[in-house]
């Protein structure tokens, strides 16, 4: 991921959550806009924002959505090759959605929490946002793995791209 630039929303520390992206060679472009506590005082509308709603860069009259709507947005414009987002309860999946991008939300312990500002800390998950499935892929097995500063942390995770040959990328089961 040498030389990739990237986002982070802006509850993530700069020490302590990218760590893994900087020694992939990833560059931080920025911090990126998120609704105020993660949206932890509710919002079901955009102005929920101090600073305003994100906007979805295919069409600016609508809502990025979610308080990950900084990460959403600044991906579906093409300012940075991917963004980290969180999610408790849909800001990293709508706004990927809202800004026409793949996202994960990883399972819990895939992801290291230390350095982010958890709204629920068993339901917060760090996720990727980016412009297609496989570029989810790398950047999960990037930042996937056990933690000494998040103990809830386990496992690992191996991304293989798919190749248009391959019978499982079609939806076929592999023969026997």
């Amino acid at each position: 991921m040498h030389g990739i630039p990237y986002g982070a929303k802006d509850l993530l520390a700069i020490r302590g959550a990218i760590e893994r992206l900087r020694a992939t060679g990833a560059v931080l472009i920025g911090k990126l806009a998120m609704v105020e506590l993660a949206g932890g005082m509710g919002y079901n509308n955009p102005d929920a924002s101090f600073t305003g709603p994100g906007r979805s860069p295919w069409n600016t009259g609508h809502w990025s959505d979610g308080s990950s709507s900084g990460s959403g947005a600044a991906t579906g414009a093409g300012l940075a090759g991917f963004a980290i987002g969180s999610e408790t309860s849909g800001s990293i999946l709508t706004p990927a959605t809202f800004c026409g991008l793949s996202a994960v939300r990883p399972t819990y312990g895939l992801v290291s929490r230390h350095g982010a500002m958890a709204l629920c800390w068993t339901l917060d998950k760090l996720g990727p946002l980016c412009r297609t499935v496989d570029d989810c892929g790398l950047v999960l097995q990037a930042i996937a793995g056990p933690d000494p500063k998040d103990p809830t942390t386990e496992g690992r995770f191996a991304w293989t791209r798919p190749t248009s040959s391959s019978p499982t990328c079609r939806g076929v089961p592999p023969s026997a």
